[in-house]
C-alpha cells in the first residue's frame, strides 16, 4: 500500500490546533503510519488528539515539543516514513537493474522508496548524485542518499542513510 500521504511539508503549510484541512488527515494518516496518532479514524481537524500525537513525534525525535507542525516538524516526519519504508523492504534480493520489490539495485531501490513517498528522483544513482543537493558528510540526516565510488570512477552506488552512520 502507497503511504505517500502528506503536502503539508511541500507545500509549507504550518499546521496547529484549530487548524481544518485535508493536509491535517494526511498529517494524521502519517502519524498513524509512524505509531503516534493511535485514533481509530483520522479527520479533518487538529484537535488534541493530533497535537498530542504531534508533541510525543516532536520530544522522541528531540525538536521543540509545541505541537505545531512547521518545516522541521514536517522535514522530520517525511524522513522518518522514508527510514520506515525503506527498512521495510529488508531481504528483498538484488536485481541488476531491478526496480520492484521483487528485487532491486541500488538506484532502484532508492528510487522506489522515494517515490513510495512522494518524492520523483532519477532512476540512475549518477543522474541522483547530481539531481540532489550536495550537504557534509557531518550534515547528513535520516532519508538522506549516500554516494560511493565502487566499480567504476563517480557514482556508482547509493543507499538511504538511516541516521547513527548507517544506511
Amino acid at each position: 500500500p502507497s503511504i505517500a500521504n502528506a503536502d503539508y511539508y511541500t507545500e509549507k503549510k504550518t499546521l496547529y490546533a484549530g487548524v481544518t484541512s485535508a493536509e491535517v488527515k494526511n498529517l494524521q494518516n502519517d502519524l498513524k503510519y509512524l505509531g503516534y496518532f493511535t485514533h481509530y479514524t483520522t479527520t479533518n481537524y487538529f484537535g488534541s488528539i493530533t497535537k498530542n500525537a504531534v508533541v510525543a513525534f516532536q520530544r522522541n525525535n528531540g525538536l521543540t515539543a509545541d505541537g505545531i507542525v512547521g518545516p522541521q516538524t514536517s522535514r522530520m516526519i517525511k524522513a522518518k516514513k522514508i527510514v520506515k519504508s525503506a527498512k521495510s523492504y529488508t531481504g528483498v534480493p538484488y536485481a541488476w537493474g531491478g526496480a520492484s520489490p521483487s528485487g532491486f539495485d541500488c538506484s532502484g531501490f532508492t528510487s522506489y522508496v522515494y517515490r513510495k513517498n512522494g518524492i520523483t528522483i532519477p532512476r540512475v544513482s549518477a543522474d541522483q548524485f547530481n539531481y540532489g543537493k550536495w550537504v557534509n558528510k557531518s550534515n547528513l540526516l535520516p532519508g538522506d542518499l549516500v554516494f560511493f565510488t565502487t566499480y567504476k570512477a563517480g557514482p556508482s552506488h547509493v543507499g538511504i542513510y538511516l541516521g547513527n552512520n548507517q544506511f
